[in-house]
């Protein structure tokens, strides 16, 4: 298990090292922005796409293969950037997405088959966000004292965690031959069939952090807050420690199996999105206050977002599709986030406060459709 969370971190590591820099090194080699966004849309089109066939590949072949095949279309990714131009961008960006699409569920599956004792989807999802969140950390400490040589790193990182993977060994499942995926919509139809409220919780919380992780620079930059661009840095610094305390907590304390877990997820994302959007408004003098107001949100967001997974997963462990479901939850995920963003864009929307709504507004709307629910079963 410690081989493949190790080899997760070095994987998260390498992505890590470029996301702060990347549209400014590629704006420095005279890249337009409005290619950038084009190339940003080719990757999340080419993510969306594979993301169940990668599945599929995951289940016939093996997760290690999937996963070592992300490495490899991650590196290719990095090669393309070290030159930019706007097709090799474009290009780059593509291999990105389907990179993406390879890791997701194969990943998941692959560290799945370590379930033991205390060793549950939860425990093993909140290790891996771990794993993420510390990489992401020591990225931006080394990121901003190599920044010029961030695609290198990221392409010296991603080799030694495509080795690393290599090295690891995969415990595969017996596929008997009437039990192999014929049919490409089979596994939609099994997901609508089984999803419960954990996978529809699952899809909304984590496709509307798109909200969270697209906008949150903004919203601290932006009047009445002001933030330097120095100071937002110290924010993503917080943010990324906080998660971590959360994330790591709630999995030493088997949070996932209480039964108050789901209200508690419910109520600190309410409260937490509730004192974040109104903190600008009365706590202008306390700026650090905002900040951790907004660190509890993100963090009860994340924290939210594993335990929900971690349900719907359970939905799935052990079956011989595991690996193609697991990524149809993200593709879910992703295909909200992707609706909640074009509605914003839609609607010209530039209010942040009023963007972040959604989380409350989904809270007490889930909140009372499962109150009305307990109510209408009582009267019958």
């Amino acid at each position: 298990m410690y081989r493949i969370l190790s080899a997760h971190g070095l994987f998260n590591l390498a992505r890590a090292f470029i996301g702060a820099v990347l549209i400014i090194y590629l704006t420095n080699h005279g890249i337009s922005l409005s290619v950038i966004a084009l190339a940003k849309s080719a990757q999340l089109i080419v993510s969306v796409l594979f993301n169940y066939p990668a599945g599929l590949i995951s289940d016939r072949y093996g997760n290690k293969v999937t996963v070592l095949l992300a490495c490899v279309a991650e590196m290719i990714y990095f090669g393309l950037m070290l030159h930019p131009s706007e097709q090799s961008v474009i290009t780059g960006e593509m291999f990105n997405g389907l990179g993406i699409a390879l890791y997701t569920g194969a990943y998941e599956a692959w560290i799945f088959t370590h379930k033991k004792g205390s060793e549950d989807s939860f425990s093993l999802i909140s290790r891996s966000a771990e794993m993420l969140f510390i990489a992401t950390i020591i990225s931006g400490v080394i990121g901003a004292i190599f920044a010029q040589y961030s695609l290198h790193l990221s392409l010296a990182f991603m080799t030694v965690s495509l080795a690393a993977y290599a090295l690891t060994p995969e415990k595969r499942k017996e596929i008997k031959e009437d039990q192999i995926v014929t049919s490409a919509f089979s596994g939609v139809t099994k997901l609508i069939k089984m999803a419960d409220s954990n996978v529809l919780n699952f899809m909304f919380i984590g496709g509307l952090m798109q909200l969270l992780y697209q906008f949150w620079p903004v919203f601290f930059k932006d009047s009445p807050i002001h933030f330097s661009q120095k100071e937002v840095g110290y924010v993503f610094a917080a943010s990324m420690i906080a998660q971590w305390f959360f994330t790591s907590a709630s999995r030493k304390k088997s949070f996932n199996k209480k039964k108050y877990a789901g209200s508690v997820c419910y109520l600190g994302v309410l409260l937490s999105s509730v004192l974040t959007l109104l903190s600008p408004l009365y706590l202008q003098q306390y700026p650090v206050a905002i900040v951790l107001f907004y660190c509890v949100f993100i963090s009860f967001c994340t924290l939210t977002t594993n335990y929900f997974f971690s349900q719907s997963c359970n939905l799935f462990s052990h079956a011989q599709d595991e690996s193609s479901m697991i990524s149809l939850l993200d593709t879910g995920a992703r295909c909200i986030g992707a609706l909640s963003l074009a509605v914003v864009s839609a609607l010209n929307m530039e209010n942040i406060t009023f963007i972040w709504m959604a989380f409350p507004a989904f809270i007490l709307l889930t909140s009372l459709t499962r109150i009305s629910k307990r109510v209408l079963s009582y009267g019958l």
